[in-house]
C-alpha cells in the first residue's frame, strides 16, 4: 500500500519491500533473523520456526475462509440482486436508457460469473499445493488478487441495483 515513489525510495535505500503476508512471515525464518532473535533471547531458533509455521497455517486458513465467505455472498446476495434488477429492467420497456442499463447489468453479471470461476480455479490451485509455503504463495499471488477482482464487480453491481433488491448493508 505504499506509493510508487516510496517503493522506489525504499529500493534505493536497500530496504525490503514485503508485499504480502507470506513474504513478511518468511522473514521469521531467515538465518540472520533467527540468529538475531536467539542472540537477543527473544525466540529460540525452534520457536521462530514454530511461530512461522503457525502463522503461515493461520494465513492459509483465513484466506480459505474468506474465499468461501465471498463466494457465498456473491451467490446468495449479489447475483440474486443483479438478477432482480435485470428482470425489472427487462419489464420496463425498450427505451435507450433502459436498454443501456440492461446491457451494463448483463455485462456485470457476466463479468462477476467469470471472475468467480477464476477465483475458484485459483483456490483449487492453492489447495493442490501440499507445502504450506507454496500454498501461501499461490494464495497471495493469485487468490487474493482474484478476490479483489470479484469485489470490484460486486461494487459495480451494488451501485446499479435498486436498494430494495440489495440485501447487504451499504
Amino acid at each position: 500500500n505504499y506509493s510508487a515513489e516510496w517503493v522506489e525510495e525504499a529500493k534505493r535505500r536497500g530496504l525490503p519491500n514485503l508485499r504480502n503476508t507470506p513474504e513478511a512471515l518468511a522473514e521469521l525464518v531467515r538465518p540472520e533473523t533467527k540468529e538475531f532473535l536467539s542472540r537477543m533471547r527473544i525466540f529460540g531458533e525452534s520457536e521462530s520456526d514454530a511461530r512461522y509455521t503457525v502463522r503461515l497455517e493461520r494465513y492459509i486458513k483465513d484466506i480459505d475462509i474468506e474465499v468461501e465467505a465471498l463466494k457465498n455472498l456473491v451467490s446468495g446476495h449479489v447475483l440474486p440482486a443483479a438478477y432482480r434488477q435485470l428482470a425489472l429492467l427487462a419489464q420496463a420497456g425498450t427505451g435507450r436508457a433502459i436498454k443501456s442499463g440492461l446491457e451494463r447489468m448483463d455485462a456485470s453479471v457476466e463479468a462477476l460469473t467469470t471472475r468467480v470461476v477464476d477465483l475458484q480455479a485459483a483456490a483449487e490451485r492453492a489447495a493442490g499445493e501440499h507445502e504450506h509455503e507454496a500454498r501461501a504463495r499461490v494464495l497471495a499471488d493469485e487468490v487474493v488478487p482474484a478476490m479483489a477482482s470479484v469485489r470490484e464487480v460486486c461494487d459495480r453491481v451494488e451501485e446499479s441495483v435498486a436498494d430494495e433488491f440489495w440485501t447487504l448493508p451499504k
